[in-house]
């Protein structure tokens, strides 16, 4: 199989590439192979109606629009509907493991009550599952610390981590039948992919991700193994990377689209480490979503570079409004689009509100 990338920055028509091969692919009477649109979980139902919006298409049943929860499911079956363990839960399974191994730890021992402790220890036990780390790797982590510094308090700190770690996996194991563990549920779905039917020789389509996680990117790569072509797209400005060998070490952290680089980087790395062939990439340059407005299309590309911007007319198609507090921005926010819905004939859907601290706001 081929795995193709899609890159270009936002507004570049990459997404609208997708929708409108799917589209063709579902029209085609030639085409007989099953299609998966892989996109994020709050996207699936947008990709749906995009497709439904192609005037060829009055349904299908060939396409399926998975996100990385529902291509779980599919592939686990009815027991990935049984009930998860909840945050809650999780922080009780720790607070209880603390208590139970107190004589064995050094640097949490006696700290069995600290549930802010127990919170804690839980986020850092589901971001090692997302990263594939066994209670074994922290094991040996810890011991390589040692190794390399005695006298260094983090190695007595991941060594209490490992105990903890493994024995919330033991706990886990043996109440499996009460409820599932959800931090380990992909990479259990990965095991189950060469035998899914409606994976074996899919067209698949990628989109809508800036960064996968580890378990998310081997899953992935399962997939791929199994598909008879792929296309991934990413946001990214291609003439800022090298689009035949991306470096991951060699990409400036900050830069605005560093993250989907290095994503980018880490994918074409795993598809060479799988043996799986990569055609040349389809690489969009021209800004299609701000063809109307030159002023927007300059914004895009240039806000996050600095002064040394070229500077051109922007006519009407931007303001600037110097408001004395956050409570006064919101108001003319809601005063504008308001006046946007009832006079300018716009949909709310039309409109979005960027804020670099929405929580502030």
């Amino acid at each position: 199989m081929a795995v193709r990338f899609i890159l270009g920055r936002s507004g570049t028509g990459k997404t609208s590439l997708c929708i409108r091969s799917i589209a063709d692919a579902l029209a085609s009477v030639d085409d007989a192979a099953p299609l998966v649109l892989l996109v994020p979980e709050q996207a699936t139902y947008q990709a749906e109606r995009a497709i439904l919006a192609d005037e060829r298409i009055a349904g299908f049943s060939r396409l399926r629009v998975l996100s990385f929860n529902r291509l779980q499911f599919h592939l686990l079956g009815r027991g990935a509907a049984e009930s998860e363990i909840s945050r809650a839960g999780r922080q009780m399974v720790v607070a209880r493991v603390l208590r139970e191994n107190r004589d064995k730890l050094k640097v949490f021992a006696g700290t069995d009550r600290q549930q802010g402790l127990a919170a804690e220890l839980a986020k850092t036990i589901v971001e090692l599952h997302e990263y594939e780390k066994t209670p074994d790797d922290v094991r040996e982590f810890a011991e390589r610390l040692k190794t390399s510094d005695p006298h260094d308090p983090a190695a007595d700190k991941f060594a209490d981590i490992a105990i903890v770690y493994a024995a919330y996996c033991e706990f886990l194991g043996r109440s499996a039948e009460v409820f599932i563990n959800p931090d380990i549920q992909l990479t259990e779905a990965r095991r189950k992919v060469k035998d899914a039917d409606f994976l074996k020789g899919a067209r698949l389509w990628v989109d809508g991700f800036s960064s996968f996680t580890i378990q998310q990117q081997l899953l992935l790569m399962e997939v791929l193994k199994v598909s008879s072509e792929a296309h991934i797209a990413l946001c990214l400005d291609p003439a800022e990377i090298d689009c035949a060998k991306p470096d991951a070490e060699a990409l400036d952290e900050a830069d605005l689209f560093y993250q989907t680089q290095r994503t980018f980087a880490e994918l074409v790395e795993a598809i060479s480490k799988s043996k799986l062939q990569s055609d040349t990439p389809i690489v969009l340059a021209e800004a299609l979503r701000f063809s109307s407005s030159a002023a927007l299309g300059h914004i895009e590309k240039n806000l996050f570079i600095g002064a040394g911007a070229e500077k051109i007319d922007a006519g009407k198609a931007a303001h600037i409004v110097n408001a004395p507090n956050a409570r006064a921005e919101v108001a003319y926010i809601a005063r504008e689009i308001l006046r946007l819905v009832r006079h300018r004939n716009f949909r709310f859907r039309d409109i979005a509100v960027v804020a670099s601290d929405i929580g502030s706001y």
